[in-house]
């Protein structure tokens, strides 16, 4: 349930920084995705799961190997919206954890 709050708030917070226009554009999108800054990096792959970017998929599954779990799991779901094909290598590392 935690992770769920924190994501609501997340959104929250930054689409207030992500005009309408550019929440649509790829540019803007594979920007945020390129960040550092974790919450960018989320935001960018609701976005791209959002709006149905497929173009970004390369850039969502580098994000599947972020050491944030909350950027991992954005990452997921966007690449499950966009029924990408995903290579099993890259979600092995994602089952559960000690």
């Amino acid at each position: 349930m935690g992770l769920v709050a924190l994501i609501v708030l997340m959104t929250a917070s930054l689409s207030a920084q992500v005009s309408p226009a550019d929440a649509t554009d790829a540019q803007a999108i594979r920007e945020l995705l390129a960040s550092n800054d974790p919450a960018r990096m989320a935001w960018g792959a609701e976005l791209a799961g959002r709006y149905g970017r497929q173009e970004v998929v390369p850039e969502l599954l580098r994000l599947l190997r972020s050491r944030d779990e909350r950027v991992q799991a954005n990452a997921l779901d966007a690449l499950i919206r966009l029924k990408a094909q995903v290579p099993a290598e890259e979600l092995t590392p994602l089952g559960p954890r000690p």
